[in-house]
């Protein structure tokens, strides 16, 4: 009887610590983390709306009674990249409108819209800014400190480029506002 105490005393022991083990083992081992997904905005990438067709003019004071304007839309990106697509959207003023559009001639593909969201696609495009489009706005009231911005799309919330690389990498990019009629 003493031998089978003894026993049930050390089958009893050998389990306490291999479970002690078995736990300890357990809450040093991590649990697995969800993957995140990581974005990042590239500086040297951007967008810009401009006055001018070189591309360096972002304000512009209008003459008394204009009623039509141009601008240029811009993408920048470095030198040693090459691009084949562009996502992003416009956003207008009150009181102006898009009255025509000159866009890049090589572009092979056109989805949505300026004003919910633009995808464009074109064959490889190297150098280091590309003109998109040549808009000429209509205008039906008096503006003062009027903005136009290059913001992401709505529908996926990016505004960016898709290197021309295998996988067609998507870089989130930034834009610049041009102004209409500044009183600043």
């Amino acid at each position: 009887m003493k031998a089978i105490s003894t026993c049930l005393v050390l089958v009893f022991f050998i389990l306490s610590f291999s479970s002690c083990g078995e736990k300890e083992q357990q809450e040093q081992t991590p649990e697995p983390v969800a993957e995140e997904t990581l974005s990042f905005v590239n500086e040297e990438i951007n967008f810009g709306v401009f006055f001018d067709e070189k591309g360096t003019q972002r304000q512009i004071t209008l003459e008394k009674g204009q009623k039509e304007l141009l601008v240029y839309i811009f993408v920048r990106y470095p030198d040693d990249i090459g691009i084949a697509a562009v996502e992003y959207r416009i956003d207008l003023p009150e009181g102006v409108k898009i009255w025509s559009d000159r866009f890049y001639e090589k572009r092979t593909l056109t989805m949505g819209n300026f004003e919910t969201g633009m995808t464009e696609g074109f064959g490889c495009v190297y150098g280091s800014e590309l003109m998109l489009h040549a808009l000429t706005l209509g205008i039906d009231r008096d503006l003062e400190n009027a903005t136009i911005s290059i913001l992401p799309s709505l529908r996926t919330d990016f505004i960016g480029v898709a290197k021309c690389d295998g996988a067609m990498t998507e870089v989130r990019a930034i834009s610049f506002k041009a102004v209409i009629n500044p009183t600043d």
